[in-house]
């Protein structure tokens, strides 16, 4: 497995960033490669992702909710992932979100450059998601 973790600073309080992501449907208006998730009652996900325009499927499931400081989860099939994205207040207006994914490159769709790749993703979404959540 390898690991990546990114982090950035997002100037709003973490009560208001943790529910922005934690409404994991709305990633798609913001995460380029994420086309469509599904949440249901039990903790299951069903991701739709596109990969060098390619289309993928995989289920995942929420292991853990610390309510505005943290969610954990794991694939359950597809690319073998998991990881966790934790929103850590630094001051009263200023939230510091933290993704840290752990995937077995092997099983990743994209053979080229994979950990560049990847790490580059996780890093554009951050910045992706914080100005979505100051723009709100």
């Amino acid at each position: 497995m390898s690991n990546m973790v990114e982090s950035i600073t997002v100037d709003a309080p973490a009560h208001e960033v943790y529910p922005q992501w934690n409404k994991l449907q709305v990633l798609v208006e913001f995460m380029d490669g994420v086309r469509d998730v599904e949440r249901y009652p039990n903790g299951l996900t069903r991701w739709t992702i596109a990969v060098d325009d390619e289309l993928h499927e995989f289920d995942a499931e929420i292991l853990q909710v610390d309510k505005a400081r943290r969610i954990v989860w794991a694939s359950l099939d597809g690319p073998q992932h998991s990881g966790s994205v934790e929103f850590e207040p630094i001051k009263p207006d200023m939230t510091r979100v933290t993704a840290r994914v752990h995937i077995d490159l092997k099983d990743f769709p994209d053979k080229n450059n994979k950990m560049d790749v990847l790490n580059d993703k996780i890093r554009e979404d951050l910045e992706l998601f914080r100005d979505y959540v100051v723009q709100d």
